[in-house]
């Protein structure tokens, strides 16, 4: 399914693109995941869909948990490794990982094409205060809302990848981290939202592959299903 497999790179674009901090944030943030529309096929998908992701950082390395849906046990967790300057997925239960190619492409500058409007709709998510922003289309069609708050400072860098869930709103200019997303995507409706945030020591180890893993490169049409071309 073409979609599934656009919500599996969402993903991992979403992740790697959170991987610097400004003053060394380390913890979890827990978030909801939510997808509606997007006719047949999404309503065929969302046994696979997760219902929630955990991000836990710390300083330059993010690790993703996808929760829910039988996508989490394809794929296993997603890690930004930016010691290393490498992301790769890893599976727990299959004691294993793949490495995900390094994207040399160049971001888009979306400035001519979408315009961003302030939002009236600020408010206080998982204990921050959020400033809410619309982009559309020069045409006027809606592409997103984002609240973005100033107060927990983890930098995200503008994306190398079109699409991306946690970035796309600072390609568009609107500054901040987002705590709450709403994006249309291919005739779907995407919503994520911080649900807790909590600052803790985390260990290193999370961010390695285990000694004995098996390691490849990864392969898109694992996750492609249903006969797509």
């Amino acid at each position: 399914m073409k979609k599934l497999l656009l919500l599996l790179l969402l993903s991992i674009t979403a992740v790697a693109a959170m991987a610097q901090s400004k003053k060394n944030f380390e913890g979890s943030i827990q978030f909801s995941f939510e997808v509606s529309g997007g006719g047949e096929e999404m309503e065929m998908a969302k046994a696979f869909m997760p219902t929630g992701y955990l991000f836990r950082i710390k300083g330059e390395n993010v690790r993703m948990t996808m929760q829910g849906g039988m996508m989490a046990a394809m794929m296993g967790d997603i890690v930004v490794n930016a010691t290393k300057a490498q992301t790769y997925m890893i599976n727990d239960a299959a004691k294993s990982a793949m490495m995900m190619p390094k994207d040399e492409s160049k971001a888009a500058d979306p400035s001519d094409k979408y315009e961003v409007q302030d939002g009236t709709d600020s408010k206080n998510i998982a204990g921050l205060a959020c400033k809410h922003y619309i982009v559309k289309t020069k045409e006027g069609e809606l592409v997103g809302e984002y609240w973005m708050t100033d107060e927990l400072q983890v930098k995200v860098p503008k994306s190398k990848t079109a699409g991306n869930i946690l970035t796309q709103g600072n390609n568009f200019g609107v500054k901040g981290f987002p705590l709450r997303v709403l994006m249309n995507q291919q005739g779907m409706q995407i919503t994520m939202e911080a649900k807790e945030l909590k600052a803790e020591k985390l260990s290193s180890d999370l961010f390695e592959i285990p000694k004995g893993y098996s390691v490849s490169d990864f392969n898109p049409a694992m996750f492609q299903m249903g006969g797509d071309e």
